[in-house]
């Protein structure tokens, strides 16, 4: 959600204006941004417990995923090109992470918790202070002091290059800050923050452990699980009652692992190998009783876990109490309490998490939440899954115009799985609707290999003049050289080359491909020159760093001596004879 800027609440980036050399020119840049972000119209995406969540803050986040990704080796120092499933993924990911800021805040809510601006501003200045703390000996470097310099100094050197105290610096940086609040997503991530802060301490203050539940929280478990994931159209209960009857019927309950668990194996490990050790504080308190009735050998009922259920099995249990238990009670207790508090915080927003409890308010959104959850932890959705996500995705693209790249994305990605696991006429079925899709979702999100399937569905459907354009337009599109492109002229060439054969390419167009070429080439290889070049000049001076100094030669110690011999007598062998 952050944004370019000179200071980002929580990211560590107090002071670039002056570690770059001019605080001047770090205000005008925020002032532009400022001006670009004042006022954006509300984009709802979905409501989590009355909270609103903004399509904006989600595109800004998975726009700083995207700056933050490292390209391929091959490609280093070429213009980023992320894919539309990286793209998709960021998009998610960004989702995930603004329908759980909008649990925080719902929970405080429901805890008649309030947070008032004067509660994000308090953190908006201590995660300044923080930073600033953070970076200080950055910050004396840049003004050749020493790291422990104190605010003395730092100010005294400020004041010599004209620049603000570090006093008025932070003032500045809480003053921008504070007026990012208008900003939907960066509001909700520092609302979340602090629900999450005052949640937790309200938690907290409420449990007071009794003498045996404080020594029962040092018992430890040996189990192992059958872990059961909550998947869309397939409810982990429903599976659950299945996995119990059968080991009621006298199924091992290592068959049932090796059958049932969605849980991924350690490499080399059977799944029904596997123990894991827990103490009671790795657990929530429902969990941790339900352990404590059972002997060795015997399974809990399915219990609520995060993402789904699991079925327990006892393989050991210990009680571990500290020597120092009744002397340092106090501590203990307080720790107790402050686990706990985070372990019901968990499982109360795991619960608010929930998709049935999400009013969704952007179909495409949905959609491509549907998509990654029906992937999610191994899982393969089922056709009728998939069919249904594209097809709601392809209604939003109509109708939701918050939600339009994301549904685009979504129903290609669907289309796309339908049709690699298609087979006879049903994938030949599926050829025009792929295709149509991938037109729709490059028109916004430019991906050349996928515009290079395309090509090969348009050659599969003998759809040949509409797959040379499409050909033209991955060529104009990779005329300047970005990450991956070399090897999509690999593949460009290969089917203008397939065209060629079945006498399809027109010749102006196969020109036109070629002139793209041919100036990709040479921006390609000034591109390398620079690149090759600026290694070398580090590793010149890389090697240069690594010399030991050169030592200035000894003066003689005496007069110089000139050689004997007729060479350098001083006297020619005319001047001899005489």
């Amino acid at each position: 959600m952050e944004k370019p800027g000179c200071v980002i609440a929580g990211s560590a980036v107090l002071i670039v204006g002056i570690l770059g050399g001019s605080f001047a020119q770090c205000n005008r840049a925020k002032a532009a941004q400022d001006q670009q972000n004042a006022g954006p119209a509300p984009r709802p995406v979905a409501i989590v417990g009355g909270v609103t969540i903004d399509a904006t803050g989600i595109e800004n986040n998975a726009q700083k995923m995207a700056a933050n990704q490292q390209p391929n080796p091959q490609d280093q120092g070429l213009p980023p090109s992320l894919s539309l499933r990286d793209q998709a993924q960021n998009l998610d990911t960004a989702l995930e992470a603004s329908l759980e800021e909008a649990a925080n805040v719902s929970l405080a809510n429901q805890q008649g918790i309030s947070i008032s601006d004067a509660d994000l501003k308090s953190a908006i200045a201590e995660q300044v202070q923080m930073d600033l703390m953070v970076h200080r000996s950055d910050l004396a470097a840049s003004l050749k002091l020493p790291a422990d310099a104190t605010d003395a100094d730092i100010d005294a050197a400020f004041k010599k290059l004209g620049r603000p105290s570090l006093e008025e610096l932070q003032e500045q940086a809480e003053q921008q800050q504070d007026q990012r609040l208008d900003d939907p997503g960066f509001r909700l991530t520092l609302e979340a923050e602090v629900a999450q802060e005052k949640v937790t301490e309200g938690l907290t203050s409420r449990l007071s452990p009794t003498d045996a539940q404080l020594k029962a929280s040092f018992d430890s478990f040996t189990v192992k699980r059958i872990f059961i994931k909550d998947r869309p159209g397939k409810p982990a209960q429903q599976t659950a009652d299945k996995v119990l009857a059968q080991l009621k019927g006298g199924m091992s309950f290592e068959d049932a692992i090796a059958k049932y668990s969605n849980d991924s194996p350690p490499p080399k490990t059977k799944l029904a190998d596997v123990t894991t050790p827990l103490t009671a504080s790795d657990l929530t308190p429902d969990v941790a009783a339900a352990f404590r009735k059972l002997k060795p050998g015997q399974t809990t009922d399915a219990l609520s876990v995060r993402d789904g259920l699991a079925i327990y099995k006892l393989v050991s249990m210990k009680s571990n109490p500290p020597p120092d238990l009744e002397k340092n009670r106090d501590s203990y207790a307080k720790s107790y309490a402050q686990e706990a508090a985070r372990s019901q915080f968990q499982d109360l927003i795991d619960k608010q998490q929930k998709r049935d409890q999400i009013d969704w308010k952007s179909d495409g959104y949905k959609a491509l939440k549907q998509y990654f959850d029906a992937n999610s932890a191994g899982g393969t959705p089922t056709p009728d899954q998939l069919q249904k996500i594209a097809d709601l995705a392809s209604n939003a693209m109509q109708d939701d115009p918050v939600g339009g790249n994301a549904a685009a994305i979504a129903q290609y990605l669907a289309l796309d799985d339908l049709y690699s696991s298609a087979k006879g006429a049903a994938k030949t079925a599926l050829l025009p609707k792929l295709a149509d899709a991938i037109q729709a979702v490059t028109n916004q999100s430019p991906d050349l290999n996928v515009q290079l399937e395309l090509v090969d569905l348009l050659l599969a459907q003998k759809q040949y003049d509409k797959a040379a354009d499409q050909l033209k337009a991955v060529a104009d599109l990779n005329a300047s050289p970005i990450a991956g492109s070399k090897q999509a002229w690999d593949k460009t060439e290969k089917l203008v080359d397939q065209l060629k054969k079945l006498n399809q390419m027109p010749a102006a167009t196969e020109k036109d491909i070629a002139n793209d070429r041919q100036q990709w080439q040479q921006q390609y290889d000034e591109a390398e020159k620079q690149i090759a070049e600026q290694k070398a000049a580090e590793a010149a001076a890389q090697k240069a760093a690594e010399a030991p100094p050169k030592s200035a030669p000894k003066p003689p110690s005496g007069p110089v001596k000139p050689e004997e011999g007729p060479a350098t007598s001083g006297k020619s062998k005319s001047s001899q004879k005489k």
